[in-house]
């Protein structure tokens, strides 16, 4: 509900003696089409952004389809084989676990 604000003028100010009732209520409604137009207008601003939130959703559900699964590199240990002849040390080659 919109609550605007009042303002009374005592009767006796009018030169008629009536008072200005109707006044305030003017005021008020002016304020009221004032913050319905305000309210329209953040929910305008609201569907936009949630348009913009979509789009770019969407866009990262994309990305995440296209990822490449890493393949797993088989591990190969290298080993030097190494050969005692007579008093000298050889390194005759990798042998492959």
């Amino acid at each position: 509900m919109v609550e605007g604000f009042v303002i009374y003028v005592p009767r006796w100010s009018d030169e008629e003696g009536r008072g200005e009732k109707g006044r305030g209520k003017e005021e008020k409604g002016e304020k009221e089409e004032e913050r319905i137009k305000k309210k329209e207008e953040e929910k305008e601003k609201r569907k936009r952004k949630r348009k913009k939130k979509k789009k770019k959703k969407k866009k990262k559900k994309k990305k995440k389809k296209k990822k490449k699964k890493k393949k797993k590199k088989k591990m190969v240990m290298m080993v030097i084989i190494k050969r005692y002849s007579g008093g000298r040390r050889e390194e005759t080659g990798r042998g492959e676990q």
